[in-house]
């Protein structure tokens, strides 16, 4: 899997509970632990990084990883052994690790800056809700550690 693949979802807009599209390229959001029809393509942080996890792993987990299963149970990286699509863990929150730099610099891209009440696409724009890259895991003080699908 390359990166770019990543990069290509960088605006895709936050939602709530949001998982992508599924295999018929229906956008999903899920309910109850089922993957339902939404009403527009996005992305809440789980949805993004069980996305990426799904590509590496080869099995559905959209609609049964949040992020703090992630957190809990998926197993700690140290700083130094990071590499691409690990990921980033904060409570209640999860971002993917993009790239790594020689010297150690970790790059994130993830859904963020939403939360429960981004519902809609145009809300998710009014607030610059989105699929985003960030250039530091630590951009928020309460960054936990990284983990490893």
């Amino acid at each position: 899997m390359n990166t770019d693949i990543l990069l290509n979802e960088v605006g895709v807009p936050y939602g709530w509970g949001h998982k992508g599209y599924n295999a018929s390229g229906v956008p999903v959001k899920e309910h109850n632990g089922k993957l339902v029809e939404a009403l527009y393509y996005g992305y809440d942080c789980s949805g993004f990084a069980a996305w990426v996890g799904e590509h590496l792993r080869s099995e559905p987990l959209r609609a049964t990883w949040d992020a703090k299963r992630m957190e809990k149970e998926l197993p700690e990286v140290r700083r130094e052994d990071v590499r691409p699509f690990d990921l980033a863990v904060y409570p209640g929150h999860v971002m993917v690790v993009l790239a790594v730099s020689h010297a150690g610099r970790v790059v994130v891209i993830g859904a963020s800056g939403g939360n429960f009440e981004v519902t809609t696409k145009e809300y998710a724009e009014r607030v610059g809700a989105m699929v985003k890259v960030i250039n530091r895991p630590d951009y928020r003080p309460d960054f936990i550690g990284f983990r490893r699908w």
